[in-house]
């Protein structure tokens, strides 16, 4: 797993399958960096032991519930739900057009059954590989480190 800490969610981690050296690259040009900076991939494994007791939703597809769940997130700067983890299809830069697209409603009225299934369709060609998201620290406590750091 790639692990990946932006400006905008700094005070949650999210992990993804994704390849490190994409996300990397796509940090790397979105925030203007020069390439000679330091990068580094971090391998986690999950204590899934200690899951009881935490507020966990899987999303297992991109449907209705899961993009109704992305919007209200992105719409909204303070956190819109309660649990410790969410575990579902990503919502990265690739998506943000379709999102964008959406919200200013060229796929039709917003919340429309219509607009909200051309949506999905659009999200769906992503392929979109799934992220875990660690809202907290007793999450994020469930994280072991393994095997060593490789620096990019």
């Amino acid at each position: 797993m790639c692990t990946v800490t932006s400006v905008n969610y700094a005070k949650t981690l999210w992990l993804s399958k994704m390849s490190c050296n994409d996300v990397v690259n796509k940090v790397i040009i979105q925030l203007g960096i020069d390439k000679a900076i330091s990068a580094y991939i971090y391998t986690y494994e999950l204590d899934t032991s200690r899951l009881a007791g935490l507020s966990i939703k899987e999303f297992t597809v991109a449907d209705r519930e899961w993009v109704l769940f992305v919007l209200g997130n992105r719409a909204n700067s303070d956190k819109m739900h309660n649990y410790d983890v969410v575990i579902g299809p990503t919502a990265n830069d690739d998506t943000r057009t379709a999102l964008r697209v959406y919200s200013i409603g060229e796929y039709g009225e917003l919340g429309s059954d219509d607009a909200l299934d051309i949506l999905i369709r659009r999200l769906k060609a992503f392929n979109l590989p799934d992220q875990v998201y660690f809202g907290n620290n007793k999450a994020a406590s469930l994280l072991i480190l393994k095997g060593d750091v490789i620096a990019l």
